[in-house]
């Protein structure tokens, strides 16, 4: 299912959703995209097994990061946690670039969940820098 709003895929199952936001909903959506991107590689390319396995784990490690710094203890705790879900996300935008590009998957294919990854590496950077200049004046 796709919110027009986001211009991204919403999470649709039976199970109850988890995510008290937008951004977790949105974050599970684009591991789950990985994941299942993953699935659908070339088995016959080393490059796909290689790549893929790269990719699924930085883009699990987005969620998960993520929601580690919802639970975060401290604000120094938050801004880690978040930092670290940034950083993979500027790794997954990396391997999908590489699968496009290698040629892979068709570029028209990729371009999608591409520019989730760059929307997301936006949002997770400016609440990074809004979480480091609060810490810095409290």
């Amino acid at each position: 299912m796709k919110n027009p709003a986001l211009g991204a895929a919403v999470v649709a199952t039976a199970a109850p959703q988890i995510w008290a936001d937008e951004l977790g909903q949105r974050v599970y959506a684009f591991a789950l995209r990985a994941i299942k991107l993953t699935d659908r590689l070339p088995e016959k390319r080393a490059a796909s097994r290689i790549l893929g396995s790269q990719l699924v784990r930085s883009a699990t490690s987005v969620a998960a990061n993520y929601e580690e710094a919802r639970g975060a203890v401290s604000r120094p705790d938050f801004v880690f946690k978040l930092s670290l879900a940034y950083k993979e996300c500027r790794e997954s935008v990396l391997w999908l670039c590489l699968i496009r590009d290698a040629e892979i998957v068709r570029p028209t294919r990729m371009a999608a969940i591409i520019a989730e990854a760059l929307e997301l590496r936006a949002i997770f950077g400016t609440s990074l820098k809004t979480a480091r200049q609060r810490r810095r004046t409290t």
